[in-house]
Formats: C-alpha cells, structure tokens, sequence
C-alpha cells in the first residue's frame, strides 16, 4: 500500500533527523506540507534500521516541506509524530476507503507518539 509505505518513510525520516539533530521537531506537520513525488528509479527502498535493511515498495516518496518553524537541540517535547498520524488519519485514509488504511484512534496515536519519545 503506498500510503503505508508513505507514512514509514516519513517516521522513519523524523526518527533519523531526531538522531542526527538532537531534538528536532518540524513543528508544522500537515497535508500541505508533505510532498510526493514519483519514484522513477527502482519502486523498492532498503531502508537501514541499526542492524536491519527493510526493503519498502514506494512508487511515490513522500518529503516533509517547509522547515520554517524547526528547531533543534531544545529539550522539549514533540507532537510531530501525533500531527503525522492526525494527517494519514484523517485526509489520506478517507481517499483510501477501499483499503481500510489506518484508522488510528486518539489513543493509539497517543501511545505510539509516548513509546517514539521515550
């Protein structure tokens, strides 16, 4: 499914940002600013998790935009993970209704976001 493949490129992107940038937060997560674009290439991704390689198919890849109100190396906490999800959630997964994509509710998306920052 490309919006799920999507939406693990995007958190796995934040979660390297994070360890690269200590503290980084995008700050202004929504649909507007995420871009795709096509994958012309090869449509399989090997994306290295510590020791891991995780092929993922994304015949689109999808960047987060517009960095205006980002920070990093402050100790604060972060709603960019929830602000993800809030996006797949509501306008990816109603173009999606076939697929029955996601449809987290407000407390998975809270104890996912709780398990990312710890």
């Amino acid at each position: 499914n490309v919006m799920r493949a999507g939406l693990f490129l995007l958190l796995h992107g934040i979660g390297a940002a994070r360890k690269r940038f200590a503290g980084f937060n995008h700050k202004d997560i929504h649909n507007e600013n995420i871009m795709w674009i096509k994958n012309f290439k090869d449509e399989t991704i090997v994306v290295n998790m510590d020791d891991q390689k995780v092929r993922v198919h994304a015949p689109f890849i999808p960047k987060l935009i517009d960095f205006e109100m980002s920070s990093f190396g402050k100790q604060e906490s972060s709603t960019d993970i929830l602000d993800l999800f809030f996006c797949f959630n509501t306008y990816y997964a109603e173009k999606d209704e076939k697929d029955d994509f996601l449809h987290f509710t407000n407390s998975d998306a809270g104890l996912l976001g709780a398990a990312w920052d710890s």
